[in-house]
């Protein structure tokens, strides 16, 4: 399927013409009497109300009166064909000039592109193809987040992807890339099984020496991937940046049996529900031998501004979890990775239960 942009106007939503006074009038009139009436009538005075309240908090121009034709998107931008297998993944960068899209090509390899979102362009092509499908794809900014975000000068944005190939990729991506400029991978960062998502945590990641991703994938669950950067020569506007090797990773373990009785879930997920906390690993190093993790899917940060270390993750058993991932000064001091992840709580349904999220 192509890549199409298409040029969309703001939704509108329909309103109906204010009641005359003679026909509320007569409307009350009808209504005396009928205790079913009144109550219709009060019903519609609710919803009148809480509509004047829409009113006087959306702008004038999301509004649709009366006889209003609606307004549909009628102008193509431009497209792109990514070939027969399409595209899997595409996500726009924080400045909101370019859009990154994970295309397929030939032999089942994926590759990055990078396209000005105004006209389509290719800008950059990232080197080294994931070899198999891309599942996610997402953009960090030091400078902040959020569409219209300038990013830091000292350092470019980068754009991140995994996939089924189990590795991890980061870009670093100029906000003007030169046409067709060929990009090569930061750092790849290996992990045992597919990865489904990742994403970096807003407040460990604030620092352009720090690269902090959380992972979730087939069989291990949750990892986070600390990566080290150095900047070499040039200054501060300058240089270039360097990764530390090698990549330090922590295992986030938790019990399910907990998670369970937290959530009110009948149906635990089958792994882990019986080994007790002291068996599960924290460490990947540690970690050989031991039950293997279920498949977690997605995995999102908060985006208020009071817990930035709350991480939000789903599994295919149908549990939605809530995680801190928050920095230790003394596995730092170990040597290991300083990002750490516990369990805060757990969330589900009956109607989830065994239904991947």
């Amino acid at each position: 399927a192509p890549v199409v942009a298409g040029a969309a106007p703001s939704h509108r939503r329909a309103r109906a013409a204010p009641q005359s006074a003679a026909a509320a009038a007569q409307s009350s009139d009808v209504a005396m009497g009928s205790p079913q009436v009144a109550s219709s009538q009060e019903e519609e005075g609710r919803e009148a109300q809480a509509e004047a309240v829409a009113d006087a908090v959306l702008p004038p121009h999301h509004l649709r009166r009366l006889n209003e034709p609606c307004a549909m998107p009628d102008g193509l931008l431009w497209q792109m064909s990514p070939g027969k297998r399409g595209a899997s993944r595409l996500c726009v960068s924080p400045c909101g000039t370019l859009l990154a899209v994970a295309a397929a090509r030939l032999g089942g390899t994926f590759e990055l592109r990078v396209l000005s979102v105004a006209s389509g362009r290719l800008r950059a092509v990232c080197a080294a193809p994931h070899d198999a499908l891309v599942y996610d794809l997402c953009w960090h900014a030091y400078g902040g987040s959020g569409v219209g975000t300038r990013t830091s000068a000292a350092s470019p944005p980068l754009l991140i992807s995994c996939g089924s190939d189990a590795k991890v990729h980061v870009y670093e991506i100029p906000d003007h890339p030169v046409s067709e400029t060929l990009l090569r991978p930061l750092v790849r960062v290996q992990l045992p099984g597919f990865v489904y998502s990742v994403r970096p945590h807003p407040a460990l990641s604030a620092d352009p020496r720090r690269l902090v991703l959380v992972c979730a994938g087939h069989k291990f669950g949750l990892m986070v991937c600390e990566v080290e950067r150095s900047k070499e020569g040039g200054g501060e506007s300058g240089g270039r940046w360097h990764v530390k090797q090698p990549i330090a990773q922590h295992q986030i373990s938790f019990d399910y049996v907990a998670a369970r009785s937290a959530s009110d879930v009948v149906r635990p997920p089958s792994v882990l529900s019986g080994a007790p906390p002291s068996t599960m690993a924290t460490d990947v190093a540690s970690n050989l031998g031991a039950p293997s993790f279920p498949d977690m899917l997605c995995v999102r940060f908060s985006q208020q501004a009071t817990s930035a270390d709350h991480c939000y993750a789903t599994d295919a058993e149908g549990h939605i979890m809530m995680f801190q991932v928050r920095y230790d000064a003394v596995a730092e001091a170990d040597g290991r990775c300083a990002a750490r992840g516990s369990l805060v709580r757990a969330y589900s349904a009956p109607m989830l239960v065994g239904v991947p999220v």
